[in-house]
């Protein structure tokens, strides 16, 4: 499950549905998943690899413009983590995701998680 927040910059007064459901934000990011993956399995290439989690924050703007691309956490090395996010974000910045609902900005947070 995607956690999903209204981005307080431009959320209307009293919405009656929310700008993208869950089930919409991970179709479209489940959509590129694979491409994603291939992030990471570059960076474990030929190790053992670390493990852990990369959580990512970004806005989907009304016209379903992807905007504002960060990481939250990370398990990862500074070295990794600017590895993973150097490969992860453009692919994030081309999400296709639909107009949202009423036009409003949503803010995604997804956790990249290796095992």
């Amino acid at each position: 499950m995607t956690p999903l927040q209204e981005d307080d910059s431009e959320v209307e007064d009293s919405p009656v549905r929310p700008p993208l459901t869950t089930q919409e934000v991970d179709a479209v990011i489940g959509s590129r998943l694979a491409a994603m993956k291939s992030c990471f399995a570059a960076m474990l290439k030929g190790t053992s690899g670390p493990r852990g989690v990369l959580t990512m924050s970004w806005i989907v703007s009304g016209n379903g413009q992807v905007e504002n691309v960060q990481t939250q956490s990370t398990d990862f090395s500074t070295r990794e983590t600017a590895e993973l996010t150097g490969c992860l974000d453009p692919m994030i910045l081309a999400l296709p995701f639909p107009s949202t609902r009423g036009g409003r900005a949503l803010r995604v947070t997804y956790p990249f998680t290796v095992k």
